[in-house]
């Protein structure tokens, strides 16, 4: 992400801006770009990671602190010199995460939602700040199976101008799961109906707003 043109030195046929090493943590998953503006003002561009702990060499004091896991979280490096401008941790390692679909809290700047590993939802806006997060105290690895679909955007259902967030969620049981719909400004629950699904996933809409998605029943059978 060159701050400016990037002009090979003579002699050379390749040319970097910067190259930086991160202890402790690794880097994972998809990078998304964010544009974010400097203190002067003018806009540039940051990098948006998910990532996870060290797992052979934890940090046993900061997890002692916390009094609870820290499997990893999310974190921007800046473009113009791979330095972390910051890193926020979560309880759960998050799972999969996307910064171009919705802004949350209509601040003109698309919000990242992060998936984590037991299907929770959050919204984090690129300075860092959770706008929310959807828990659920029955989500477990062994409901969520390792299917973990990202959500479905639908357009604004109660006119507050931000696009809602359809998804599966667990509900507990082995049999069953719930598909609901959440408010993309405030994480609230929308709609809720409970599906004879071990499982959802590939949701999607049609031009028609027909939802469509595919269920997992006993057996591993789709329907």
């Amino acid at each position: 992400p060159c701050e400016s043109n990037c002009v090979a030195s003579t002699g050379f046929m390749k040319t970097r801006n910067w190259i930086m090493n991160y202890e402790k943590i690794e880097i994972k998953g998809d990078i998304n770009t964010v544009v974010q503006s400097s203190a002067e003002g003018s806009p540039h561009k940051n990098l948006v990671f998910m990532y996870r702990t060290d797992k052979i060499f934890p940090d046993l004091n900061a997890m002692k602190k916390n009094k609870q896991k820290n499997s990893g979280g999310v974190m921007t490096l800046s473009g113009g010199t791979g330095e972390v401008a910051w890193t926020r941790e979560m309880t759960n390692e998050p799972r999969s995460i996307d910064c171009s679909l919705i802004d949350c809290d209509k601040s003109g700047t698309k919000d990242c939602l992060i998936l984590d590993e037991f299907g929770q939802l959050a919204c984090l806006d690129i300075n860092g700040h959770f706008i929310y997060y959807l828990s659920n105290q029955k989500a477990t690895k062994q409901t969520r199976k390792d299917l973990l679909d990202f959500p479905l955007m639908l357009p604004d259902l109660d006119n507050d101008k931000v696009n809602e967030i359809m998804m599966s969620s667990s509900n507990g049981k082995s049999n069953s799961s719930d598909l609901i719909i959440i408010s993309g400004a405030n994480g609230k629950l929308v709609f809720k109906e409970t599906q004879n699904c071990s499982y959802v996933h590939k949701l999607q809409i049609d031009n028609d707003y027909t939802i469509k998605y595919i269920c997992i029943v006993k057996e591993n059978t789709e329907q």
